[in-house]
């Protein structure tokens, strides 16, 4: 009998269902009953089709936690762990005082995957994690649905209040409402919105990933994350916070335009661009005056 060889992926999709390492095959012969058969059948099949492996699978792992993941929401990418690191930097930052309250929002939060990884280790870099409270906006209802469902699994008593709405406007109304004090409050708005031009949706690898989640505009792909910021220069509560920073997961060639927009809504801003490990800007952080 010839040897069967699988593809990469294929492999991977045969370690998940019969919960082995890929190792296993090259030592074993595989023999799947009935019911695996078409688990298997049905994955090749999705493969074939061009679905990404982690839509196959159902889930992706993003540090070290298990996201569910369905053609409602991007696929998480490693790149995307560096504004989750950053952020992390800044919450070690804020003075450890009892009257303080910190406000994480997570705009176009998908998966939750930003939101929740910084949920997570809270308590490692606080110690103390009751005034933080998280938010996180989608105008997606079935993204949400797939956020609140990795909330639910991977945190076990943090809560996060996950909005419907159009980018930072759902934050705003929830700032309004809530007691504020200015002087005792941060404020951290993390972003990774749409970034790609209509020309960049022509790679196979992302067809399937929704396209609302990563058409940033018709032309350079920048037209969301232009909105989004000027959203934020319109919120005067933002500006008299104690702390109020923002990270952005930009394209590789957007580095300029980010720069300048923000520099256009906030001339005296703090900002800082951030190489990935392939040496392009992908993080762009600015800090209100």
């Amino acid at each position: 009998m010839k040897p069967i060889f699988y593809s990469e992926e294929e492999e991977m999709l045969l370690s998940e269902i019969i919960k082995k390492p890929r190792e296993f095959f090259i030592t074993h012969k595989i023999n799947l009953s009935p019911g695996r058969q078409k688990m298997f059948a049905r994955g090749k099949n999705m493969l074939a089709k061009g679905f990404p492996l982690a839509y196959v699978l159902g889930f992706k792992w993003f540090f070290g936690n298990k996201f569910s993941v369905n053609p409602n929401v991007l696929i998480p990418r490693p790149e995307t762990e560096l504004l989750v690191e950053d952020v992390w930097e800044q919450i070690r930052k804020i003075p450890k005082d009892k009257n303080n309250k910190i406000i994480i929002a997570d705009v176009g939060t998908g998966s939750g995957a930003i939101v929740i990884s910084i949920a997570k280790e809270l308590e490692k870099i606080r110690g103390d994690a009751r005034n933080i409270y998280l938010m996180g906006t989608d105008i997606s209802g079935e993204a949400l649905k797939v956020a609140k469902t990795n909330a639910r699994a991977i945190l076990r008593r943090k809560k996060i209040k996950f909005l419907k709405g159009n980018l930072a406007m759902p934050i705003f109304s929830e700032l309004r409402r809530s007691s504020f004090q200015p002087e005792k409050t941060f404020i951290i708005i993390t972003a990774n919105l749409p970034y790609l031009s209509k020309k960049e949706l022509v790679a196979p690898s992302i067809k399937k990933e929704p396209k609302s989640a990563l058409l940033g505009g018709k032309q350079k792909g920048f037209e969301t994350i232009a909105r989004f910021i000027g959203q934020i220069a319109k919120e005067n509560k933002l500006q008299s916070a104690a702390l109020a920073s923002v990270f952005l997961e930009i394209n590789y060639n957007q580095a300029r335009m980010a720069k300048k927009t923000i520099r256009e809504n906030f001339p005296r801003a703090k900002i800082k661009l951030k190489k990935d490990l392939a040496g392009f800007y992908r993080l762009a952080n600015f800090e209100l005056p």
